[in-house]
């Protein structure tokens, strides 16, 4: 069936006054388990707009539930625009050469092509860091979040060895690229020593905010903001202040715990790209994450 839109109104609107007789509970299944379509674009949200001139694809529902086919991975969040996952450690957020098939955004692509949907990333987490992770489902979103990133909230979780100087505080450092893809901090701005093999790239710099939640044993819980996104930023800032994250050798962990980083992106706010409301995204904490004596998991 087609359904020609005649003014500007949300998806919900248009199909309430095609279809006056069914509810507005009726009519948000149809829309979840997508038998209203644009094209070849699947609209999967009420408030999606709807232009004047536009034709809309409709099937008929019988309101039965479409069953849900299992998918691979924590979908946290998703419409016909963003879809944010929860990404295990171990598990690489884009494939390399060597390494393309187990990866988040291959895992994600997987998925969303079955429903004739595009995704693109938009940010990544290390392979050993687990948490949010968010794709765009077209280049403009995608654009739109890279461009505003600096504005949204990012929070992680922390697991450290030893103490902060401070409870809390900030950490400024410029960051660049040392051999064997490790990040260090450049004291004092300078430019990198060729002689020591450092390569020729610009520093960056890097800004975070920590506030400490807890101390026992010797490790500290601390929940950080992240306000730049540089590569490996929080491991190597948490290190420079002599407290590495628990697992990450890379860093100096001690080598006694299983290389598993005890980092963990829970949260994430941003507004909206296309609806422009505020969305806000959160994880619990993994019932493992503050187990250092056992319940350490090899990947």
């Amino acid at each position: 069936m087609k359904i020609e839109v005649k003014k500007k109104q949300s998806l919900l609107e248009l199909l309430s006054e095609t279809f006056p007789e069914s509810t507005k509970t009726h009519l948000k299944k149809v829309i979840k388990y997508g038998f209203v379509s644009r094209g070849e674009l699947i609209l999967k949200n009420p408030e999606t707009p709807v232009n004047k001139g536009q034709t809309l694809n409709y099937k008929k529902y019988n309101g039965k539930e479409v069953r849900r086919e299992k998918v691979p991975f924590q979908i946290v969040f998703e419409d016909e625009h963003l879809i944010a996952v929860s990404k295990p450690a171990g598990i690489l957020t884009v494939g390399t050469t060597t390494e393309t098939k187990k990866s988040m955004y291959k895992m994600v692509l997987d998925y969303v092509t079955k429903k004739r949907e595009k995704v693109f990333v938009v940010h990544r987490l290390d392979r050993e860091v687990s948490g949010l992770l968010l794709f765009a489902k077209s280049e403009k979103v995608k654009k739109n979040l890279i461009e505003n990133w600096h504005e949204n909230q990012k929070l992680y979780w922390a697991l450290v060895e030893g103490k902060p100087p401070k409870a809390s505080g900030s950490v400024q450092s410029y960051l660049i690229e040392g051999p064997k893809q490790k990040m260090m901090v450049v004291e004092n701005h300078q430019s990198p020593n060729t002689n020591n093999r450092l390569p020729v790239n610009m520093p960056q710099l890097a800004t975070l905010r920590y506030k400490t939640l807890s101390h026992h044993n010797n490790y500290t819980l601390l929940e950080i903001h992240l306000e730049t996104g540089r590569k490996n930023q929080i491991r190597v800032q948490m290190a420079s202040l002599n407290c590495p994250i628990v697992g990450d050798r890379k860093y100096g962990a001690d080598a006694k715990y299983i290389r598993q980083i005890r980092l963990f992106a829970f949260s994430l706010s941003f507004k909206h790209p296309i609806t422009k409301k505020p969305v806000h995204l959160s994880l619990p904490m993994p019932k493992t994450f503050l187990s250092i004596e056992q319940g350490d998991e090899k990947y």
